[in-house]
């Protein structure tokens, strides 16, 4: 058993230095140097370095050292930490060679999650999402979704639960289903599925990642248990997206349907079924941890700030008359709503850390080759994240960044 462990590693290590050397041939005709980092160790460079769990704040400190933009290397894999709004924007916003997603070999391709459109890689697939972002406005603005969540928040009260009620929220959004032991069982479902994906959220936290070859490791192997665990989840994960898209389709047939995201796409006909099911398995993945952590910020700070609640509610009330919930249409008429909801972002970042990026060529930064020398070269195949926590808490722009 030993031997045959040994002969894996050794493998693994020698897949991985191969991978590392030819990806070493990243064409650098300026010869610029990389971003300033960490200094990196032999092999596996920086790798016992990047943190596993709130990476931001260690990145947000590395910027007092090393700048704006950060290099890191783990595995021979480059990673780019973009530390400031000006580099964000630059690279991410307004160039497309940002637009893809790495290959995550654990979440994206042998768990499934590649499927879902904040994961799916620079592809048709990618592109449809994208251009065709379905029928959400409709579904957002409709009053019995409104009417029907405030009447169980009324009924649950004494016993409210954030989480499920955001749940629930979503569901009804996404599949218009109401609220019922089918729902409530979806709901632990993919919560469960959250968890098992969170833990893979950051780069290398999957050794397969770090040498893609071992995907093609037998699942019965000595060391495989990533493999039988990845193939639980995507199983669990079909089940999930599948289940209520079934059960939409269903409803409409027998003239049952409830308005929600999924019965506006079949009723359209204009979407193809895998657009459908994960958009809107998309929209409820994406929605549940994100949501539920707005509303978390929201309560906070209005119980913080009692005199921001209360500004906030006669805008709301002058604007309805008191007599009706605020619409879209109401937006443009509560200016304070509006830059209330982007402080809470800023705040307390729902996100801290944005998704990852994979840059499709090499790149530089600080300038361009026509309008001057730039200062930095990126690699193509870089893993590019930028710190929303350190851009959103930037004394330079926030001189009391801790107040909301």
């Amino acid at each position: 058993m030993a031997s045959v462990v040994t002969t894996t590693l050794l493998l693994g290590l020698a897949a991985f230095l191969s991978y590392r050397f030819r990806g070493s041939k990243n064409i650098n005709p300026h010869r610029l140097p990389l971003p300033p980092g960490p200094k990196p160790e032999i092999i596996i460079g920086n790798a016992r370095e990047i943190p596993a769990h709130s990476s931001w704040l260690q990145y947000t400190d590395w910027r007092e050292t090393f700048g704006d933009i950060i290099h890191l290397e783990a595995l021979g894999t480059h990673i780019i930490v973009l530390n400031s709004y000006k580099a964000a924007r630059e690279l991410l916003d307004l160039r497309v060679a940002y637009a893809d997603r790495p290959v995550r070999i654990m979440d994206c391709e042998l768990m499934g999650m590649g499927r879902t459109a904040f994961l799916s890689p620079y592809s048709e697939a990618w592109k449809s999402y994208s251009k065709h972002p379905g029928p959400f406005t409709t579904i957002c603005d409709c009053a019995f979704c409104l009417e029907a969540l405030i009447l169980w928040l009324r009924i649950n009260y004494l016993s409210f639960n954030l989480a499920g009620f955001t749940g629930k929220s979503l569901l009804m959004f996404a599949y218009g289903i109401a609220v019922n032991s089918v729902q409530d069982e979806l709901i632990a479902t993919v919560e469960n599925l959250n968890d098992g994906s969170i833990r893979l959220a950051h780069p290398g936290a999957a050794f397969v990642d770090l040498v893609p070859i071992l995907k093609h490791v037998p699942s019965w192997f000595p060391g495989a248990g990533f493999k039988r665990t990845a193939k639980a989840f995507k199983a669990e994960l079909d089940d999930a997206v599948q289940r209520p898209f079934d059960h939409v389709k269903a409803e409409l047939a027998a003239g049952t349907a409830v308005p929600s995201f999924t019965s506006n796409c079949l009723q359209d006909g204009s979407y193809s079924d895998y657009y459908t099911i994960w958009s809107a398995g998309s929209m409820y993945f994406a929605g549940t941890d994100t949501t539920l952590a707005a509303l978390k910020t929201f309560f906070l700070a209005m119980a913080l700030y009692p005199d921001v609640q209360k500004r906030a509610q006669v805008e709301v009330d002058r604007v309805t008359k008191s007599s009706a919930l605020p619409t879209l249409e109401d937006r443009d008429s509560m200016p304070y709503i509006a830059c209330l909801l982007k402080e809470l972002q800023r705040w307390i970042p729902v996100a801290p850390m944005n998704l990852p990026h994979r840059l499709m060529e090499s790149d530089y930064y600080e300038g361009t080759l026509s309008n001057g020398p730039p200062s930095y070269f990126l690699p193509e195949g870089s893993i590019v994240l930028a710190n929303v926590w350190a851009i959103t808490q930037d004394e330079a722009n926030y001189k009391d960044q801790k107040r909301f």
